[in-house]
């Protein structure tokens, strides 16, 4: 999922207190701040951007990803808040969980399914990619929109509000 769907979810689900939001969204933090900076260092970023073809990452990237959404790391990094602040963090955990429990399904093995139960094994569910779901989706709705209609016009473009009508 999006950040902006992790974000909503955890609001709407969790708490909307917004160090627990943040935790909702952590997971995929790792990546925001890696990737891309990745990306142009190695010059390829307008490339990808262009054609929407993105490179591997090196697997030290796949790793910092891997560990985010595993929820063997989300229990020990739970229990060293545990530790340190003297009380447990049961909101942000339930955030981290929370994300980790959406990507399962909304992400397949060819997009980075999360290894949930990394390090302790290399598990992948084959879900289904959520951009590929919302696609198909609108596809569907258009043609449905288009079959009903089928003399209908259909223009993208807002119109000026018109005063006097």
């Amino acid at each position: 999922m999006d950040l902006l769907t992790h974000a909503l979810l955890t609001w709407k689900l969790v708490d909307g207190d917004p160090s627990v939001v943040l935790a909702g969204v952590g997971p995929d933090i790792p990546w925001y701040l890696t990737y891309p900076v990745w990306l142009l260092a190695k010059g390829q970023a307008v490339q990808a951007l262009k054609t929407g073809e993105w490179p591997e990452p090196p697997a030290w990237i796949e790793t910092l990803h891997h560990a985010s959404h595993s929820f063997p790391v989300a229990c020990g990094g739970a229990l060293m808040a545990y530790i340190l602040i003297g009380r447990w963090p049961r909101r942000h955990f339930e955030a981290w969980m929370l994300h980790i429990a959406v990507d399962i399904p909304t992400h397949s093995r060819r997009f980075w399914g999360p290894r949930f139960l990394w390090p302790i094994a290399d598990v992948a569910v084959d879900g289904v990619p959520w951009a590929e779901i919302t696609s198909r989706w609108v596809a569907a709705v258009w043609r449905n929109i288009t079959i009903a209609f089928p003399g209908a016009q259909v223009s993208l473009r807002a119109k000026p509000y018109e005063q006097g009508r």
